[in-house]
């Protein structure tokens, strides 16, 4: 047993009856009538309340008292079909055959009980909550009514036979019902109370253009109006659609003058929206956009969804790029045409910006892959599959496609190698990052091969084209990289230069590049290229005398202790008698005194007279290195 109401009587109770959506209770002073809480508990126990598509007033509604007659002497209470009987005692009497009263109530029909109801609840309609109370009440009478000739029409308990029109009539009015019970929540303020009016809309079996055309709109709109319309449109019911006639031309209207801002969060949330009467809501947005803030900066989200329902894409120009690539990343889904799980292809709107914002449109790229949208061999293969398509949104040249493409993987090793702390975790390399470097280094190959204007990257990057991914080999600053004054080919050869040099490049990126120098021998920056690329060092001595014999001493000096490099320098330029030789000769005994001890040093340079002061300054460097060890130990111990 389940106590599911409490009833505050007002003097001692002698009798009670009950009707299915009422309480007579007879006290010491009369008769009170209260509703019944059973209703509540029946609806919710047969239907499936999700406060979306049907909802029940709560379980907590104050008990409402509709009556209350005084009556004396009356001992006993009746319920019949229709009417209510009370017996009533004489007074002053102890006859035992003195004459009883009886009171005859006829009980109104539920539907009557209701009409009453919400006559009254009307009259209060300036009492917000005893409004509410009264105007549930009402409609729990009808909708328990209801529920119980439904019942009794498929049961037909001794025979009774219910009409369908009877349930019709019920079921009209507890439309009606639902209705002024949506009116009254979508007054709040509040998205407990006013989300309710939602679901009693969808109860009132009124069609969304009828309840578009209730609501009485305002600037600011009602933000119950506004929910109204955001779940109509994006998470329709049933029914709902937009198709309907005129539907989406009311929700266009309404929003385009009250609420401009929720008709563009649509737009870009909604795909079915967009694709009706796109000119009127073009209309609202760009005439809102033309009044420019003083730095003529408008709205992302405004430019996006004008861009959207066939703007001009100028807009996008307009919008500050880090407020459009915030924008674009939170709608990331309309960058592609998608199936059901998977990303087919860039959408127009992505190739709009590609085309318009190339810079942002990388930068997009780079985001989606660090936020876990897409994984780095996906977006390539997205780019890929653009170049190749000949729809007119993608249609852009051979030059252009290689130039996006350069500048989203530029942009992208920029940011792996700066934000990643631990350069050896990702060594070696996953076989995306494989095929991306391999990429790479093909675009700036084909760049050296090729004119090709490449997009600015972000002017905020603190590095040069030299050091985009690591700085260079010194001795590359020595090596004539071209043979021509073109800015943009020295640019591609100082970044190719540098992502050699960097941790990514793997052998897999030499052999690309030794490749390519086979079919391309007079690309400019050959000798650098062949050199990074080798790992034949008295071959790349050799090609160094040959070409640029003052780089050889930092070219040896890259390579660190190792003596083949040293000895097969000394070896060259020793037999060679020329001037250049000779200075590069010196500059490389120079760094050899300081680089080895002289037991080394003997070891690697040729039996000849001339090298006795390189040997006399490299015992000097040793005898100087192993003093200073001296005073730093003895200042240890002496603080000690």
């Amino acid at each position: 047993m389940k106590k599911i109401g409490t009833y505050p009587f007002t003097s001692p109770v002698n009798n009670i009856v009950l009707e299915p959506s009422l309480l007579h209770a007879l006290t010491d002073t009369g008769l009170e009538t209260y509703t019944l809480r059973s209703g509540y508990h029946t609806v919710r126990e047969a239907q499936n309340i999700d406060d979306i598509s049907i909802t029940c007033p709560p379980n907590s509604t104050p008990i409402c008292l509709i009556g209350l007659r005084p009556f004396l002497g009356v001992k006993n209470l009746l319920l019949g079909v229709d009417k209510l009987v009370l017996l009533s005692s004489p007074m002053a009497s102890n006859s035992s055959d003195a004459e009883w009263t009886a009171y005859s109530l006829h009980i109104p029909s539920s539907l009557t009980l209701y009409q009453d109801m919400v006559t009254v609840a009307e009259m209060n309609a300036g009492a917000p909550h005893g409004h509410l109370q009264l105007l549930s009440e009402a409609h729990m009478v009808l909708r328990a009514a209801l529920h119980r000739l439904t019942w009794l029409q498929v049961m037909k308990p001794n025979g009774l036979e219910i009409t369908q029109a009877n349930i019709d009539q019920n079921r009209d009015w507890y439309h009606s019902s639902c209705v002024k019970l949506a009116d009254h929540y979508l007054q709040y303020n509040e998205k407990k109370n006013y989300s309710l009016a939602l679901p009693y809309y969808r109860m009132s079996g009124l069609s969304v253009m009828s309840v578009l055309e209730k609501f009485n709109c305002s600037s600011p709109l009602q933000p119950g109006v506004q929910f109204y319309i955001e779940e109509v449109v994006l998470r329709p019911y049933m029914n709902e659609n937009l198709v309907d006639s005129g539907v989406a031309d009311k929700i266009i209207e309404i929003l385009g003058q009250f609420s401009l801002d929720t008709l563009v969060s649509l737009l870009l949330n909604s795909s079915t929206l967009r694709g009706f009467k796109s000119k009127r809501s073009l209309e609202y947005i760009e005439g809102s956009m033309r009044q420019f803030n003083q730095n003529f900066e408008t709205s992302a989200d405004m430019a996006l969804a004008a861009v959207l329902v066939g703007g001009s894409e100028d807009w996008l120009s307009l919008v500050p790029s880090v407020d459009l690539s915030k924008v674009l990343l939170n709608y990331f889904p309309l960058l592609f045409d998608q199936s059901q799980s998977h990303c087919e292809s860039f959408s127009e709107l992505a190739n709009t910006v590609r085309r318009v914002l190339p810079a942002i449109f990388c930068e997009l790229c780079v985001s989606l892959i660090e936020s876990g949208i897409l994984t780095l061999g996906q977006v390539l293969n997205l780019l890929l599959q653009t170049f190749t398509s000949h729809t007119p949104s993608a249609a852009t040249t051979t030059v252009d496609n290689a130039a996006i493409l350069q500048l989203f993987l530029e942009t992208y090793f920029v940011e792996l190698l700066t934000q990643t702390s631990d350069i050896k975790s990702i060594i070696p390399l996953d076989v995306d990052h494989q095929q991306a470097v391999t990429t790479f280094v093909r675009s700036y190959l084909a760049a050296l091969s090729n004119y090709i204007t490449t997009p600015q990257i972000d002017v905020s990057m603190p590095y040069s084209s030299g050091e985009l991914y690591g700085p260079r080999k010194e001795y590359l600053d020595l090596i004539d990289p071209l043979s021509s004054e073109e800015d943009s080919r020295l640019d591609n050869l100082l970044k190719l230069q540098s992502l050699l040099c960097s941790p990514v490049c793997d052998d897999l990126c030499k052999e690309t590049v030794q490749r390519f120098l086979e079919e391309s021998p007079s690309i400019e920056g050959v000798l650098s290229l062949k050199v990074l690329t080798s790992n034949d060092v008295k071959s790349n001595v050799s090609l160094l005398f040959h070409e640029a014999p003052g780089s050889l001493s930092l070219y040896c000096k890259s390579t660190g202790d190792d003596i083949n490099s040293w000895a097969a320098a000394i070896n060259l330029l020793y037999i060679t008698k020329t001037e250049e030789s000779d200075d590069a000769l010196q500059n490389l005994l120079a760094e050899m005194a300081t680089l080895f001890p002289p037991d080394k040093l003997i070891d690697i340079l040729p039996p000849d007279p001339d090298f006795q002061e390189t040997l006399h300054k490299s015992r000097r460097n040793v005898q100087a290195d192993r003093l200073q060890q001296l005073i730093v130990s003895y200042s240890i111990l002496a603080k000690h």
